[in-house]
């Protein structure tokens, strides 16, 4: 400030104005001129006003009924979504036992959207798949369905018959001996998809 130089007075008079009047920010200097670093933590504080548990000062009390209510929300959530995609999968049925498979897709699909938990809705769509020759999407919704329940004979049968479509027949085999042993009591059911393999053999 004490250069005979008045643009470097000027200069230097509002890198000192910034830096005295910067209560939010970090000011640093470089070759290029003045450079406004932000506080990330004016940013934390703010969020932690709008969640609760991301602030350091939340009492006990505060912290379990904050819980309680999310987990409220959650379970009320999940009823409104859960008859949602109950109503679809009705729908779904009735089209799939008038034959119009597109459709059931359609809605099985749907019902999916809004419970991706339920293992009867990912054997539904695979059966609906099998009638639309989809061969690959029944694959991999018995597999979906797998991850839910893996002892599922459904799902195992299903894509049994999908591999034995797509020729791959050690696979749909596979499929099948995995489904009898992890479904001991199921055998005459299951010597019913293995026949399906006897007739392609012929």
């Amino acid at each position: 400030m004490k250069s005979e130089d008045p643009a470097v007075v000027v200069k230097a008079t509002q890198r000192a104005d910034l830096f005295l009047h910067n209560t939010e920010g970090n000011v640093t200097f470089d070759s290029d001129g003045l450079r406004v670093k932000i506080n990330k933590t004016i940013i934390n504080k703010k969020a932690s006003e709008s969640n609760p548990l991301q602030s350091e000062d939340i009492s006990p009390e505060a912290f379990m009924a904050y819980v309680e209510k999310d987990a409220s929300t959650r379970a009320a959530d999940r009823r409104e979504r859960k008859a949602i995609a109950d109503g679809y999968k009705k729908k779904a049925n009735e089209a799939f036992r008038a034959k119009d498979y597109e459709k059931a897709l359609d809605l099985y699909n749907k019902a999916i959207e809004q419970v991706k938990d339920c293992c009867l809705l990912y054997t539904n769509r695979a059966l609906t798949c099998l009638n639309l020759h989809l061969y690959s999407r029944v694959i991999s919704d018995c597999e979906l369905a797998h991850r839910l329940n893996k002892n599922n004979l459904k799902a195992w049968l299903y894509k049994a018959q999908a591999y034995h479509e797509m020729g791959e027949e050690s696979k749909a085999t596979d499929c099948l001996k995995e489904a009898e042993s992890r479904n001991p009591g199921s055998k005459a059911q299951i010597q019913e998809y293995m026949s399906f393999e006897a007739t392609a053999t012929k």
